[in-house]
């Protein structure tokens, strides 16, 4: 694998199309050990197959010399701002995946790729793993087993951005230094339409300023701008730039695709309306107008068009008005696409869009109906859609320029044309971009011929060269990222009390954004009437970021006032100045609840104002807001409900569903009647015999993945392959969760074998040690987890002494076991036979034991009870006894990696008062080392070794050390339990339910 032919080999293998010349350099740049500061790329030409020439590149690089001086990241990070193409991208991303592993055993260019990677990697790691990050996905938050795994991960700025800074959207506090280890190290960035992620770009190249200027052990982050429109401000550094000087020369298939895409002509006609209503309701009016122009333009032609907006109030309208126009059905009518919608209604809405409007579809079927699409700036950047015409607001340049990479995509000839619409009083103080709209409909009017503008390649290159800055939306504000604030947020554990948002970091500051929250939906009955009832409720199926919409503040309050929103909004990623539309009214006859942050309960919403930016509020579904397109904000006398979701949100842990006509009656509002009837039929009294008969009744009504699902699980009842678990009664015997009178019953999916995830073990102390498999004693799962930071730091090419300190805390971190309470735990409760028996690391007993469990709280180990700090204190007593086995080694560093490997002691472990804390002892190496009972578990010099280790190897290297003993320690524990992920770590297939997050 050393020469171009072979990388165009490989290329055809995967792609079924020969490459660009423009991927050929670049995989020949990436294979010299260089990586560009800038690629510039038309649309339409492949940008996102940028991962292609990175796999070849590092593949051959590990082939030829197995990762010693590596040049090339191990981690490739595609970041970009639209939702839509994290999914495009991510699926091509995972068909690459699965292509090398299908081929690692044949003599391919693709299976002598894959087996390179798959050595480096590991035995029993995949070639190449590939991870969707992005909000409303859920995905294994253990997104690599070890850290020198070759992975793609795909994400948006935010989740990228805040995990960078350790603060990750949505993370659990204790997997923060983690993310932010494997984002921030070995990786390579490539922002992709970088012109509108600027923050992001200010921040990352501070990130990697403050990299190259610590003693970080790892290789810094790398970062590529990758754009059709770059910024005129964006320049310097190593560029490679495609064109048709240098993509559309010759005969080649290759050539004859980049000229015909790049010559196409697109033609737009300009068209000025004026409209009549201000406030909000001149978007709507502008939305209808906009859908009255698409249907005029477009209804009796047959092909594929779209309506795009600046606001999604004016996509809304634009929508209804085209519904109306004369399209019938869901699956035949319009489409209306924005980022107001929850990822149930996405998957189906993105799906039916790239099967009607996608490339391939054009590809294989010609159109023999009108087919639009309405949408906002959701298909703008990198969306693989292809559209006939379109009907657009006028917009800032680059974003034009990105609307019209969408027509003609392929290079097809279409007999008519677009439609750019001007609207003075919408427009000439655009509330999303400012000036720059009115600034480029003057450009448009100057160089249109006969009311006519060409948005060719050709065309958009004249527009450029006549441009004005003012074309372009101002940039947003960026605070300037210091030391300062990254030492604030590397104490993850406990984080400081008053701590700084990454938000505007990522965002910037601009007037005209809006704060935002997270709105669920819950089909909670009216007889739950206190938070109590509510939370009750919640936990049964505890929420997940899957099942919520991201809504601006204003347009929330505004529902819950029961009145219209005064503003506007868009699918533009902004940061704020200040929150718009926030009037304080009482909340109207709304049944909703607040989500309380950190350890606040949940309590019901009194009055709007309550409701603060990031917030996350649940609905009852009764309560409507939202159809199957999304977030209408609507008040409606009889609204339709909100379907609860809850249990279809994709999960690796096992299937579950909660049996209540609430929920049922969400899904089928319509056969009310018929699901209380089969409801009264249930009995807990017989609830063996009514249970299974109500559940398959429910899936006849419901129908749909709600109904398959009830009916899998009424199967399974009968097959015992599925478990029913009622709520608890309360002191006078009334079922805590109840509707009518009856229990509200959760049916759980039996799991076929142990499938214990190793992700227990950083949020709960027993579970450390449950391993739902064999047991290990704490001497052989020390020396494995031991080994196996070895070897992760040696094939990361660490320092001897590094990797030798890792080895040591693998080695150790687990000796705070031995706490005679925590080995009765792991006995069974049974302190005589741990008093005889081997010291365990890992019982073998199954978490989801009541038996393991009870045996846990008889040992007498207090609540936060951390084995790590004993541990901590046994590897400072050893260093002093035995200062042979830290010679050359980091004391400090081994002590800390230990004290940390949960995820705690960033800087101080939880502060309680143990007063019956035993004196520990145990062997290490021949040596009999003890630690006297401690009353107190925190450390108060803990914090200063934490900023030294900080200093000596940075914020993110530090965190990357921790990581290899906590990956090592992972990797170990799954192999007792047995367990595998269903697919790839970072596959939803295969994943953790994720937590709710911040609003992203």
């Amino acid at each position: 694998m050393s020469n171009a032919l072979e990388f165009e080999r490989f290329f055809a293998e995967v792609k079924g199309v020969e490459p660009f010349p423009w991927q050929v350099r670049l995989a020949e740049m990436l294979g010299s050990g260089e990586i560009p500061d800038r690629i510039d790329v038309p649309t339409g030409l492949g940008k996102t197959a940028v991962i292609v020439p990175w796999v070849y590149a590092l593949a051959e690089e590990l082939e030829r010399d197995t990762g010693r001086g590596r040049s090339l990241p191990l981690r490739l990070f595609y970041v970009v701002d639209r939702r839509l193409i994290v999914d495009s991208t991510y699926d091509f991303a995972a068909r690459l995946a699965d292509q090398l592993s299908a081929a690692e055993g044949g003599g391919s260019v693709s299976g002598r790729v894959a087996r390179a990677l798959r050595r480096f990697a590991g035995e029993g790691a995949v070639p190449l793993e590939v991870v969707r990050m992005r909000g409303g996905t859920t995905w294994d938050w253990r997104w690599v087993s070890r850290p020198h795994q070759p992975a793609i991960v795909v994400c948006t700025v935010d989740q990228f951005g805040s995990r960078l800074l350790f603060r990750g959207y949505g993370v659990r506090p204790r997997i923060l230094p983690m993310n932010a280890a494997l984002c921030g190290s070995d990786g390579w960035l490539v922002i992709d339409e970088a012109h509108i992620a600027e923050p992001l770009r200010r921040t990352v190249e501070a990130v990697t300023g403050l990299q190259a200027s610590s003693a970080m052990p790892l290789p810094r982050l790398r970062v590529t701008l990758m754009s059709a429109t770059q910024r005129s401000g964006v320049a310097g550094g190593k560029v490679l730039k495609a064109d048709a000087s240098t993509e559309a020369v010759g005969d080649s298939p290759a050539a004859r695709v980049a000229r015909r895409r790049l010559s196409v002509e697109k033609p737009a006609e300009l068209t000025q309306l004026e409209v009549k209503k201000r406030g909000a309701g001149l978007f709507r009016e502008l939305g209808e107008n906009l859908g009255k122009a698409a249907v005029k333009a477009f209804a009796t032609r047959a092909g594929r068009f779209a309506v795009l907006c600046n606001t999604v109030q004016a996509a809304r309208a634009a929508f209804e008005t085209v519904e109306k126009g004369g399209s019938e059905g869901t699956e035949g009518g319009p489409l209306l696409l924005t980022g107001r919608v929850r990822e149930f209604e996405r998957n189906r809405i993105a799906g039916v869009a790239v099967a009607r409007f996608g490339t391939e579809a054009r590809a294989t079927t010609a159109a023999v109906t009108t087919e639009i699409l309405v949408a906002t700036q959701t298909v703008e950047v990198g969306a693989d859609l292809d559209f006939d015409a379109i009907v657009t607001e006028c917009a800032p340049l680059t974003s034009l320029v990105q609307r019209f990479g969408r027509v003609h995509r392929l290079g097809e000839e279409y007999p008519s044309s677009s439609l750019v619409v001007y609207c003075p009083q919408a427009h000439e103080q655009d509330p999303i971009y400012g000036g720059a709209t009115s600034a480029t409909w003057r450009l448009l009017e100057q160089v249109a011929e006969n009311g006519q503008v060409d948005f060719s390649r050709e065309g958009v290159d004249e527009l450029r060269a006549l441009a004005e800055p003012e074309v372009d939306p101002a940039a947003p504000d960026v605070p300037v990222l210091l030391g300062a604030h990254v030492e604030r947020w590397a104490r993850t554990s406990p984080a400081p009390l008053a701590d700084q948002p990454v938000d505007p970091f990522l965002h910037g500051f601009q007037q005209g954004g809006s704060p935002m929250v997270s709105v669920a939906w819950r089909a909670i009955p009216p007889e739950a009437d206190s938070a109590e009832a509510w939370m009750r409720w919640l936990d049964m199926t505890p929420l997940s970021e899957w099942e919520t919409v991201a809504v601006p503040l204003g347009e929330l309050r505004a529902f819950l006032q029961g009145r219209a929103p005064a503003s506007v909004s868009s699918d533009v990623e902004l940061g704020y100045e200040e929150a718009t539309d926030q009037r304080s009214e009482a909340v109207r006859s709304v049944r909703a609840a607040l989500l309380g942050e950190g350890d606040e309960p949940l309590r019901l919403v009194t009055s709007a104002d309550e409701v603060r930016p990031n917030a996350t509020v649940i609905i009852a579904s009764s309560e409507g807001g939202y159809d199957r397109w999304g977030w209408t904000g609507r008040r409606e006398e009889q609204p339709l409900p909100v379907p609860d979701v809850a249990d279809l949100a994709p999960s690796r842990r096992r299937r579950s569903v909660r049996v209540a006509p609430s929920i049922v009656a969400s899904h089928a509002p319509e056969a009310r009647e018929e699901i209380d009837e089969a409801w009264a039929e249930f009995s807990a009294e017989d609830f063996q015999e009514t249970l299974p008969r109500v559940v398959e009744r429910f899936a006849e009504l419901v129908g749909g993945p709600l109904g398959e699902l009830y009916r899998e699980a009424a199967a399974g009842l009968s097959e015992n392959t599925w478990q029913a678990l009622p709520p608890e009664r309360d002191d006078d015997g009334r079922w805590t969760v109840a509707e009518n009178g009856r229990p509200v019953v959760r049916l759980v999916e039996r799991a076929a074998g142990t499938d214990v995830a190793a992700d227990q073990s950083d949020e709960d102390e027993i579970s450390t040690s449950l391993t739902g498999g064999r047991r290990a004693t704490l001497a052989e799962h020390g020396e494995r987890v031991g080994a196996l930071a070895r070897e992760f730091a040696e094939r990361l090419g660490l320092a001897p002494e590094l990797a030798r300190a890792v080895e040591l805390a693998g080695r150790w971190h687990d000796l705070g076991k031995a706490d005679p309470r925590f080995q009765a735990s792991l006995y069974g409760g049974d302190p005589l036979a741990a008093a005889v028996g081997e010291l365990l690391a890992k019982s073998g007993l199954d978490p989801r034991d009541p038996a393991a469990r009870q045996a846990h709280r008889l040992s007498g180990l207090v609540w936060r009870f951390r084995h790590e700090a004993v541990s901590g204190r046994l590897v400072r007593r050893l260093a002093a006894l035995r200062p042979d086995l830290f010679a050359g080694v980091d004391v400090e560093l081994v002590h800390h990696l230990v004290v940390a490997h949960h995820g705690y002691g960033r800087p101080l472990l939880p502060s309680i008062v143990d007063a019956g804390a035993p004196p520990v002892a145990v062997t290490v190496e021949g040596t009999a080392v003890e630690a006297p009972p401690a009353p107190l578990q925190v450390d108060w010099e803990h914090p200063a070794i934490f900023e030294r280790l900080n200093d000596r190897y940075g914020w993110w290297g530090l965190a990357m050390l921790e990581t290899i003993v906590r990956l090592a320690d992972m990797l170990d524990s799954e192999s007792l339990s047995g367990a595998a992920a269903n697919g790839r770590a970072g596959d939803e297939r295969g994943a953790a339910e994720a937590p709710v997050g911040e609003a992203r």
